[in-house]
């Protein structure tokens, strides 16, 4: 999941952890999370059949499955939604606004006035304006 929201490739990850006929079928899926759940469920059901896992045990399995899938639906919606203008402009407003003060502020605060530049240069470099 991590993978998926940072779109990085983790088909060398899920070909090391998962056995052959699994790791195939989760590559060629569009949303790797939801067939490594999926694959997860048709496991489960299979042990429930054999009656190796105890009821309650499969219960609890299924209920932090159905969870984990929740979570993978909120984190697919919030990466899907587009940052409206409205708040990036006035983020950037702020962040202006406190770039400008933080010279005030450390002024105060530090005897030499290099050290103000350096690092107002600093975390304006890694603000990302």
């Amino acid at each position: 999941m991590k993978c998926r929201l940072r779109d990085e490739d983790d088909q060398e990850i899920i070909e090391t952890v998962l056995p052959y006929p699994f790791s195939s079928y989760v590559n060629s899926q569009r949303k790797k999370p939801a067939a490594l759940i999926a694959q997860i469920r048709q496991t489960i059901a299979q042990v429930a059949r054999d009656g190796e896992v105890p009821s309650a045990g499969l219960r609890s399995i299924e209920a932090n499955l159905l969870e984990l899938n929740r979570v993978f639906g909120i984190c697919e919606r919030l990466r899907g939604s587009p940052i409206p203008p409205v708040y990036t402009a006035h983020t950037s407003r702020l962040l202006i606004f406190y770039l400008f003060m933080l010279p005030c502020a450390l002024l105060g605060q530090v005897e030499r006035g290099i050290v103000v530049i350096a690092a107002t240069a600093l975390v304006g470099k890694f603000s990302r304006i």
